[in-house]
């Protein structure tokens, strides 16, 4: 697919820039977390929420954006087994920015497909909402390759592999990301990588 349709990379700067991402939230214990982490080492990340996740924290939303973060869309359902048709999939991302824009008062700029599955229909749909198709380079693996790592594997896995103008997928409803961003942000800091900006480089 064109990179201009799916964003897997920030755009070409000269500074050393990798965007964090994390999906599936708000989570009432963990999202508080990851964002303390962020703010000690002024990092500025992506959070693709499920609008079915936003009543059980809807504070969090507000706390996001006032922290200099964006928020982005991941459907209200996440739904993926069975694949909705294309009028489930349009309306579960129009009930996502409903959730969102009544708490917020903002809608996302930014999408992300629930486990990254596109098709034409659904591309059609994201297509008409508006927002940008934002997957990614990296996947720090904690649901995927290494869901039985501890945390300190997956974040030396993580270091060993990382790019400048990667994407990077976490997930802010799981336990080990906190510890996975406390082991590996102070390090990207030391190895030069810029943590703030790539917000604004796709």
């Amino acid at each position: 697919m064109p990179s201009s349709i799916i964003r897997y990379y920030l755009n070409k700067t000269d500074k050393k820039q990798i965007l964090l991402t994390f999906d599936d939230g708000p989570h009432p214990d963990i999202t508080p977390k990851v964002l303390d982490i962020l703010d000690q080492y002024q990092a500025r990340a992506i959070f693709f929420v499920k609008g079915c996740k936003i009543e059980q924290a809807p504070e969090l939303l507000n706390e996001i954006l006032a922290r200099g973060h964006l928020l982005g869309n991941h459907t209200f359902h996440h739904s993926v087994d069975p694949r909705p048709s294309f009028s489930e999939y349009k309306n579960d991302i129009a009930l996502a920015q409903k959730a969102i824009h009544e708490v917020t008062g903002t809608k996302p700029k930014h999408f992300r497909p629930p486990c990254g599955i596109l098709t034409i229909p659904y591309m059609l749909a994201i297509k008409l909402s508006g927002m940008k198709i934002v997957k990614w380079s990296y996947d720090t693996g904690e649901y995927s390759y290494y869901k039985n790592e501890p945390a300190d594997v997956i974040g030396n896995f993580f270091l060993r592999a990382v790019q400048s103008r990667q994407v990077i997928l976490s997930h802010d409803d799981n336990e080990k990301i906190p510890q996975v961003l406390e082991a590996t942000l102070p390090r990207l800091v030391e190895m030069g990588f810029d943590l703030k900006g790539g917000v604004q480089a796709l």
